[in-house]
């Protein structure tokens, strides 16, 4: 369990030892609470509260997307917005700013919903990085062909790093999309007359790649 602070809260530390979380002012932690992923993330959720959003790489991560980068903490703030923050604090200021981008989690963190955390790792990643992450969030339930399309359209106009991934994305989603739906056809006509092969092993995973 992760305890922080604003440094003004001093009724709730009682007579806790609390020593300050490195760089980032006005936020303070127990001592016995270790200084790891999940409390610099909320930690830069309290700094930059409350315009800030957890994105990229570090909503990737919470969200239980592969190989996501968990050493420095990736947050999107508007435009306006400047704030001293660590070297391990990748401020991202952005005038695409929309509160129907980002979501409240039951742990109090604030993070991009998963078709704007995909934008973004769009732009940063190449595109094997960027496939992995994608296929990570169509298996989780994340995205659906359909919100990749919708998501594009709405937001093409932001610029133009990222879209031609997504489109990829959304054209393979479709793909993947269409052959899942023949897969009971074929299962219908398996049953009527074609008999498996005694040795042909499992049947094929419900883990469907994405095209």
């Amino acid at each position: 369990m992760h305890i922080f602070l604003h440094i003004s809260d001093w009724r709730i530390a009682g007579r806790h030892q609390l020593v300050d979380i490195i760089g980032v002012p006005g936020v303070v932690r127990f001592a016995s609470s270790p200084e790891d992923f999940m409390m610099r993330a909320m930690a830069v959720q309290l700094r930059t509260a409350p315009h800030g959003f957890l994105s990229g790489w570090t909503a990737g991560a919470l969200a239980g997307l592969r190989s996501m980068h968990r050493q420095v903490i990736h947050v999107t703030v508007p435009i306006h917005v400047e704030l001293a923050m660590p070297s391990w604090v990748d401020v991202h200021r952005s005038r695409w700013y929309s509160e129907a981008d980002r979501t409240n989690r039951a742990d109090g963190l604030v993070v991009a919903k998963p078709m704007r955390m995909l934008w973004g790792l769009a732009a940063m990643c190449n595109q094997h990085r960027f496939d992995r992450a994608a296929e990570d969030a169509w298996h989780l339930g994340l995205i659906t062909p359909d919100s990749a399309w919708s998501y594009l359209e709405d937001h093409r106009c932001r610029g133009k790093d990222g879209v031609a991934k997504l489109e990829r994305l959304a054209r393979r989603g479709h793909r993947a999309k269409s052959s899942l739906s023949e897969q009971p056809r074929a299962s219908a006509a398996r049953s009527a007359g074609t008999l498996r092969a005694p040795n042909a092993g499992p049947p094929t995973s419900a883990r469907h790649p994405l095209g």
